[in-house]
């Protein structure tokens, strides 16, 4: 160990074997270094940081920082970076602004002069950050993954796997993996074909990775076309030639041509391609997996899958998961709640690349004592800051994506025909006042699910009865009954940039016996995003009943 004798070093600090602390340095009090790491002049290391062995942390650079958030009042929450790092000069990493939670980088990383992960990220492996890049809060960055020069990515998007950010892209939505993305905002412009090289992929891999993402974006090429240079005119006034640095006023007309795209797919990030259908939308062959909860979802997934012809393997969940999903699988797993490790290990042993999810398990399952929670599941849950459905189901596909190679598609890949329909449908209409709650409960549950806490409000003549949290949509509508003596509107929307492959919005026969019970007779839902299951069945449910489904 050699530590300069003008670097302030706490007495409580852990430092491995072989560490060096450069002149001026500072390290904290709760700080741990692992073996073989150096720390060069003026670095400051603080809060409850710990570095892995063999890093190298340059000067300036400031670890451990509280969090650049005005929520945080200075709780106790952590930074954790993994090993073989090189932390440029002026690198600043701040720790969750969570408490108890962590922000989280991975090893053998490369991260530049000036860059910063924000609070609750999570950084893989070898990731390299060039100068300038910056990480918004609750940033994820999967393994391999290239941020050029000055790239800002916004709070909560994920950066996929092996993706290349181009220097000074603006990244507001999930960038999807193995491409290529620039501009201000970022959008695919083609397959990272180098860095799939450099990562060992063979010329085959990147050829079908790049026919995957064209069937999956509904384009002709995974290429923003380049737009073409227009000749050179000879400028004129009065019929006569002028100098081309003299500005001359034209009469100007409508371009005409391609109509603009829908404003469902012009939203910025993706170039008019959303990163929900990156997510897997169209269906690419092969069998796929399935991790099935409650309901009758999984079972409706896995049959319309095996009509396809698919070869369907499902991981169940004891007490949660109905059997009858074995009539249409090829193979079956149940597992106990909380097994996350023995669900990769299954999916790489069928040799399964894609999967998907089906069916919901209640939420405060996770706070359940008597539920074994092993390595992995421990880990996905400290390890997100925020722990609504959302994130959670973000970290563990991330998790999936690491530990197995998996891919998540879709949800709705087999079952178009039965999402929800724009406008009324059922024979009752919603009266005035209903129609007014309609729009009411819209705003609520949007708002709701922007902070990620459900899906589903319950309002009563422009008051909200019940707002859904862990109970579920169920219970949240038959609260709604006990406190406003019946009659409320009911709205389920999807969240507000919600990853649509999993948790989408869904309503049953189940729901419409909840509503009952409560005396509600009109529901609204997010047309094209809400599952409607045995959809025929439910409208003609709702019609005895007088009740009005409607799709917003």
């Amino acid at each position: 160990m050699a530590i300069h004798p003008t670097a302030i070093v706490s007495k409580t600090a852990e430092l491995g074997e072989g560490v060096e602390v450069g002149p001026y340095a500072v390290i904290g009090p709760h700080v741990k270094i692992g073996a073989g790491t150096r720390v060069l002049s003026h670095a400051v290391l603080d809060g409850h940081t710990t570095i892995g062995a063999r890093c190298e942390i340059f000067t300036g650079a400031c670890l451990g920082m509280p969090a650049q958030d005005k929520k945080f009042k200075g709780e106790t929450s952590f930074l954790s970076v993994g090993d073989e790092n090189v932390i440029r000069e002026y690198v600043t990493m701040h720790c969750a602004s969570t408490p108890g939670a962590a922000t989280v980088v991975g090893s053998r990383n490369f991260i530049m002069v000036g860059a910063h992960v924000g609070h609750d990220c999570r950084v893989g492996d070898e990731v390299t950050m060039a100068n300038g890049s910056v990480l918004g809060g609750y940033v994820v960055v999967e393994d391999g993954a290239v941020l050029g020069g000055f790239t800002g990515v916004h709070q909560y998007v994920r950066v996929g796997r092996l993706a290349m950010l181009g220097a000074f892209a603006k990244a507001a939505m999930d960038v999807p993996p193995f491409s290529l993305c620039d501009g201000y905002p970022a959008r695919v412009c083609g397959l990272n074909s180098v860095g799939l090289r450099r990562a060992g992929y063979a010329p085959a891999d990147s050829l079908l990775l790049k026919k995957s993402g064209q069937d999956t974006f509904y384009v002709p090429a995974l290429v923003v076309p380049r737009r073409r240079k227009s000749p050179k005119r000879t400028q004129t006034l009065g019929g006569r030639r002028v100098s081309p640095g003299v500005r001359v006023p034209v009469k100007t007309r409508r371009r005409t041509g391609a109509a603009p795209p829908p404003a469902d797919k012009a939203r910025s990030g993706t170039g008019g391609v959303t990163a929900e259908m990156w997510g897997g939308s169209r269906d690419s062959g092969g069998p796929i997996g399935l991790i099935a909860g409650t309901g009758d979802f999984p079972a409706l997934f896995a049959e319309a899958a095996a009509s396809l012809k698919k070869e369907v393997f499902v991981i169940g969940f004891h007490g949660y998961t109905d059997k009858r999903i074995e009539n249409f699988s090829r193979q079956s797993l149940y597992l106990d709640l909380g097994a996350v490790g023995k669900i990769a290990e299954a999916l790489k042993g069928w040799g399964v690349r894609r999967v998907a999810f089906a069916g919901g398990i209640p939420k405060r399952q996770i706070y359940d004592p008597s539920v074994s929670l092993d390595g992995a599941a421990r880990a996905i849950i400290q390890g997100t800051g925020n722990r609504g459905d959302d994130h959670l189901l973000k970290a563990f596909v991330l998790y999936l994506g690491s530990a197995c190679g998996v891919a998540v598609v879709d949800s709705r890949l087999f079952l178009k025909d039965i999402l929800a329909d724009k406008g009324v449908m059922t024979g009752r209409r919603p009266t005035a006042i209903e129609k007014s709650d309609l729009s009411f409960g819209w705003k609520i549950a949007k708002g709701i699910g922007r902070m990620d806490i459900g899906q589903t409000v319950v309002v009563k003549e422009g008051n909200v009865l019940a707002v859904e949290a862990l109970e579920g949509t169920d219970a949240a509508i038959r609260r709604a009954g006990e406190l406003g003596g019946g009659g409320g509107v009911v709205v389920k929307t999807a969240k507000p940039g919600q990853d649509l492959r999993f948790d989408l919005p869904c309503i049953g026969l189940g729901t419409l016996g909840s509503m009952k019970s409560a005396g509600c007779r009109v529901i609204g839902v997010e047309a094209g995003k809400t599952l409607m299951l045995h959809k025929n069945r439910l409208i003609e449910e709702a019609d005895a009943g007088r009740m009005s489904l409607v799709g917003l």
